[in-house]
């Protein structure tokens, strides 16, 4: 089995996987994982780690009559594919990144004070370090903790 399998497989099953630094995985599973899901990875450590770890493949250029339908700006199509290839690299879905990524748009659009958890230094392995609540990733919040990831 191949990476983007064992990765769609484990997406089925409710499981989130993303590199770490050392060679190491990490599998976040909220109904847990089988014996045999277990062996799957072990198995194919290497290349999920290596699938894991290259870098996200550029969008497809948008043509201007589409930009126009769209409504979007080019720093707005250029602040969306970062946070999509950020969130696809940081394990999400296209599906929930995509998601996450529009309502952050929408957020900057409006000017709303809030922030989300995946936009925090604080915010690793879908935990706060800083030990505060960790909602939805979609989820706008007002975090005393909060630093923003981008300088």
């Amino acid at each position: 089995m191949v990476a983007a399998e064992v990765l769609k497989h484990l997406e089925r099953i409710g499981a989130t996987v993303r590199p770490l630094p050392g060679g190491h995985l990490e599998v976040l599973a909220p109904g847990g994982l089988s014996d045999a899901d277990r062996a799957l990875i072990r198995a194919n450590k290497p290349g999920l780690i290596a699938y894991l770890s290259k870098p996200a493949p550029p969008l497809p250029a948008i043509r201007p009559d589409v930009l126009a339908l769209v409504g979007l700006t080019d720093a707005e199509i250029g602040t969306l594919s970062a946070r999509l290839a950020g969130l696809r690299r940081a394990g999400y879905s296209m599906d929930d990144a995509e998601q996450i990524a529009d309502r952050l748009l929408m957020r900057d659009r409006t000017g709303l004070d809030m922030a989300a958890c995946v936009e925090c230094k604080r915010f690793t392995g879908r935990r706060c370090i800083a030990g505060e609540p960790v909602g939805m990733a979609h989820e706008l919040r007002r975090c005393p903790a909060f630093k923003s990831i981008t300088p």
